[in-house]
C-alpha cells in the first residue's frame, strides 16, 4: 500500500510535467514537487519504524497528493485565456474531481479511524480505485481533447498565414472581411480598406535576387504592422501586393494611415549584404460600399475599387496614396493619374501625393 501510494503520487508530478511540457512552460521539478515527496517519504518510513498507525499514511499522501493536483490546476488555470480554453477547462474539471475524491479517501480515513477496519471494509480500495480509474481515463481523454485543438487550430493557422511574411493569405483576409463588413452592417459603422504595392518590385529582385526579395516583403510586412493602428488587418493578395482591412474607419481616417504607411516604407533601409535597399510604396484607398446585397459582390466591387486606386498611384509616378469616393466615373481616374504624372518633371522621382479621385461605384 505504502509503495503504490507513492507510486500514485510521482505520477501526479510527471503529469504535472508533461502538462508544463504541452503548454512549452519550464518543465522542472518544483520546490512544492519536491517537498511534498520527502514529506511522504519521511513520514511513512518514520510511521513503519515506530508501528505507527497505518490510517495516517492513507490521509497523508491524500493530502499529498491533492496538494500536487491543486499545484496542476493553478498551472492549467494560467492557460484559460488562451485559444484552447475549452479543453483546458474540461481537464481542470477532471482533476478537480479527481482531487475531490482523494479527501474525500482522507476524510474516511479519518472518520473510520482503522486501517484494518478500511481494508476489511473494502471501503478505501473501492474509492481508490474509482478515483484513478477516472484519473487515467479522465486525464487521458483531456490530453487528446487539447492534442487535436491544438492541432486544429496549427492547421487552420496553416491555411490562412501566408508562409513567407507570416500576414494573412488572400483567404483568409477575404473572411476577415466578410466578418469585418457583417459587423459595420450591424453597427452602422463604416469599413475601408487599403491596397498596397511596393513599387518596383521587380527590379530589386532583378538586380539583388530573390532572396533579396524575400527579405524584402518581410520586413516591409513588420513596418505595416508597427506602423497599423491594432484594430487594422492586413493581408498579402499575392506577389508584392497588399490589403489592409480598416474597420470603423471612413474615406479619410484610411487616406491618413495609407499616408503614414507610405512615410514609414519611404524612410526605411533595408540591409542585405553588404548592399542597402530602398523602398516605396503605392496605395489605394477607398472606403466599403454598403449597397451590394451579398457580401461577395461588395468583395469584388471593393478589390475593383482598390485596384483603380492603386493603378492611379501608380501612373501618377508611384509612391503616394490615392483615394476613391463616389463620383463620376472610373475613365476619370486613368485621366487624372496620367495628367498628374505629365506634370511631374521629366527625369525626376514621384514626390509623395495624397490625392482624392471621384468615381463611380
Amino acid at each position: 500500500m505504502l509503495a503504490a501510494n507513492f507510486a500514485f503520487l510521482l505520477c501526479y508530478i510527471l503529469m504535472h510535467l508533461a502538462i508544463l511540457d504541452f503548454f512549452g512552460k519550464a518543465s522542472h521539478v518544483s520546490l512544492l514537487s519536491g517537498v511534498l515527496v520527502a514529506v511522504d517519504l519521511g513520514f511513512c518510513s518514520y510511521s513503519i519504524a515506530q508501528g505507527g498507525k497505518g490510517y495516517l499514511r492513507i490521509v497523508l499522501i491524500s493530502i499529498l497528493i491533492s496538494i500536487q493536483l491543486a499545484q496542476t490546476l493553478l498551472a492549467l488555470n494560467k492557460e484559460l485565456r488562451t485559444n484552447m480554453r475549452t479543453p483546458v477547462l474540461g481537464y481542470m474539471v477532471v482533476l478537480s474531481v479527481v482531487t475531490v475524491g482523494y479527501l474525500v479517501r482522507a476524510g474516511l480515513a479519518l472518520a473510520i479511524g482503522s486501517a484494518d477496519g478500511i481494508v476489511g471494509n473494502g471501503i478505501l480500495q473501492v474509492l481508490a480505485i474509482l478515483t484513478l480509474i477516472f484519473s487515467i481515463v479522465g486525464s487521458a481523454f483531456a490530453f487528446i481533447w487539447m492534442t487535436t485543438t491544438r492541432l486544429h487550430l496549427e492547421l487552420e493557422h496553416l491555411a490562412s498565414t501566408d508562409p513567407l511574411t507570416k500576414s494573412l493569405n488572400r483567404r483568409a483576409i477575404q473572411t476577415q472581411f466578410r466578418r469585418e463588413l457583417e459587423l459595420a452592417g450591424r453597427n452602422g459603422s463604416p469599413l475601408s480598406l487599403i491596397t498596397l504595392d511596393i513599387d518596383h518590385f521587380k527590379a530589386i529582385n532583378d538586380q539583388h535576387g530573390h532572396v533579396a526579395g524575400d527579405v524584402v516583403l518581410r520586413t516591409v510586412v513588420g513596418e505595416l504592422q508597427e506602423h497599423s493602428r491594432t484594430t487594422d488587418i492586413l493581408g498579402r493578395m499575392g506577389g508584392e501586393e497588399f490589403l489592409i482591412l480598416l474597420p470603423a474607419s471612413n474615406r479619410e481616417e484610411a487616406a491618413a494611415v495609407a499616408e503614414r504607411l507610405r512615410a514609414a516604407l519611404a524612410k526605411l533601409r533595408i540591409m542585405h549584404g553588404d548592399k542597402i535597399i530602398s523602398v516605396t510604396a503605392s496605395l489605394g484607398v477607398t472606403e466599403v460600399s454598403a449597397r451590394h446585397a451579398g457580401w461577395e459582390e461588395c468583395w469584388e466591387d471593393s478589390l475593383r475599387r482598390g485596384d483603380t486606386a492603386l493603378y492611379a498611384a501608380k501612373q501618377s509616378g508611384r509612391n503616394c496614396v490615392f483615394s476613391l469616393e463616389e463620383g463620376p466615373a472610373f475613365e476619370h481616374i486613368k485621366e487624372a493619374a496620367s495628367a498628374s504624372s505629365r506634370e511631374k518633371s521629366p527625369g525626376t522621382s514621384a514626390v509623395p501625393l495624397l490625392i482624392n479621385l471621384e468615381v463611380e461605384g
